[in-house]
């Protein structure tokens, strides 16, 4: 299970491990992780160490780095990181594979360092990176929402509200994307906004901006009738008096 880091957190994680689910995702490259305690074979008084020495700048620039080419993000990068099997404290104790990752360009520059983490030990550090990577196909479908259907606009604080925004985002995003689908020479109309591309395909955002020349003057909110609580357009006569 790939998580944003947004949902690395111990009730998630928790959740999916008890499930059967490996668990990948990236946290702040401040997240103290500790070493795994070494029991000492006399019995001492007290209770056992949970917790080994942490990971200090000092203690992480002592773990051998590895620097290698991988297929990461669409093309060749080449990465330098240093990988340890930890006891993650914000996850009460439990044991994960950490990976302290950098990227390398072509003039030998360091990004940040990134600290993904997995639930499956096992793995080498090499196929944590490259599985955490495919999450990455999910972000143009975000930016979409966010940017294309106006989803970051979405700050009602009611369901009800929210739910109508995201129908009138929907069908919005959604009419030139079936208008576009119609013949030509039925949408002339639509598209004498932009002449000087007549001998190109019709897409959906020149029926956008040949729809939007005709209802920018529509006021969608008096469609909504707060007495009865309906939204339907109003009453022509008084339209017409408001106009």
């Amino acid at each position: 299970m790939l998580l944003d880091s947004w949902y690395m957190r111990q009730k998630v994680i928790h959740h999916a491990t008890q499930q059967g689910y490996g668990v990948m995702g990236q946290v702040r490259k401040d997240t103290a992780p500790y070493a795994c305690p070494v029991l000492s074979e006399q019995r001492q008084r007290g209770r056992p160490r949970r917790y080994g020495e942490k990971y200090t700048a000092n203690r992480l620039a002592a773990l051998p780095e590895q620097r290698t080419t991988l297929t990461l993000y669409g093309k060749r990068q080449m990465v330098r990181y240093r990988s340890a099997v930890v006891m993650a404290r914000f996850l009460g104790g439990q044991r994960v594979k950490a990976v302290w990752v950098q990227f390398e360009d072509g003039q030998g520059r360091l990004s940040g360092t990134r600290l993904p983490l997995s639930t499956l030990t096992e793995l080498t550090a090499e196929s944590i990176l490259t599985f955490y990577e495919k999450r990455w196909c999910c972000e143009p479908m975000f930016n979409k929402l966010k940017h294309a259907w106006g989803l970051q606009e979405t700050w009602q604080q009611t369901r009800q509200v929210l739910h109508r925004w995201v129908q009138i985002v929907t069908l919005a995003y959604a009419l030139p994307q079936l208008l576009a689908l119609l013949p030509k020479e039925q949408l002339t109309r639509l598209c004498q906004w932009t002449p000087w591309r007549t001998t190109q395909p019709i897409t959906a955002g020149k029926i956008r901006l040949g729809l939007h020349r005709i209802l920018w003057q529509v006021s969608i909110r008096d469609w909504w009738n707060p007495k009865s609580r309906i939204f339907k357009p109003p009453d022509q006569a008084i339209a017409l008096y408001r106009a």
